[in-house]
């Protein structure tokens, strides 16, 4: 009666002890990563959160005296946004660090995530080979949605909303409520939830498929052992 014979290792001779005893440092490092890419939505969503609030903490510390820190938070936040006064919002008498269009599209970037997050399950699928993948916006209609904010901000920039108020084709004023705060406002809110809705999926799809190659690796690691 014949005996099967055993399965050949696939790896070179030189390499299969690395399947039976890997490196202890690259394996930490190895579930790092694995935490990373199960964890990312979260420390991005707590990151945003913190981006989000640090601009209407500005004005609470300086109603309570406390100037320094409060001059800190807008000098780094400088960095993201022009800070026009009249172009602000004001919390007890002083600016918030941010302005309209940049608390419209920073805050729907955190709020967005949070939707995604919720979202997320409905949103996952499979293709005709098995791999997992998260459905989104399409790279071109994310883009198409992004052009009012581009717009908006190009006709302040080379003062273009000037002259059409100068004609009466859009009002001046940046008073809340103005037509220009809704612009501000709807475009920004727009473009946050574009890039979320074009950009997480594909994220969460690279590190699923992450995921699943690791995955694979270990067991074969584990038969190899």
């Amino acid at each position: 009666m014949s005996q099967t014979a055993p399965h050949p290792n696939p790896l070179p001779s030189g390499e299969r002890g690395t399947l039976r005893r890997p490196n202890p440092a690259l394996g930490r490092l190895d579930h790092a990563a694995d935490w990373v890419a199960r964890h990312w939505l979260a420390l991005i969503n707590t990151f945003l959160g913190l981006f989000v609030t640090l601009p209407w903490l500005s004005p609470l510390l300086m109603a309570i005296g406390l100037r320094g820190p409060a001059q800190i938070i807008n000098r780094i936040y400088v960095a993201f946004c022009h800070q026009l006064p009249e172009r602000s919002y004001f919390v007890f008498g002083y600016q918030v660090a941010h302005c309209h269009r940049c608390v419209a599209f920073y805050g729907s970037l955190f709020v967005g995530g949070l939707v995604y997050a919720r979202m997320r399950p409905s949103l996952r699928r499979r293709d005709s080979h098995g791999q997992m993948h998260y459905a989104g916006l399409s790279i071109p209609v994310a883009i198409l949605l992004c052009l009012p904010i581009l717009l908006d901000a190009l006709s302040h920039t080379f003062g273009l909303r000037d002259v059409g108020g100068a004609l009466g084709w859009l009002g001046q004023s940046d008073a809340l409520g103005s037509l220009n705060w809704w612009l501000r406002l709807i475009s920004g809110v727009i473009a946050g939830y574009a890039l979320i809705f074009a950009i997480w999926p594909r994220v969460d799809t690279s590190f699923a498929r992450s995921l699943n190659l690791n995955d694979y690796y270990r067991q074969m690691q584990n038969r190899g052992a």
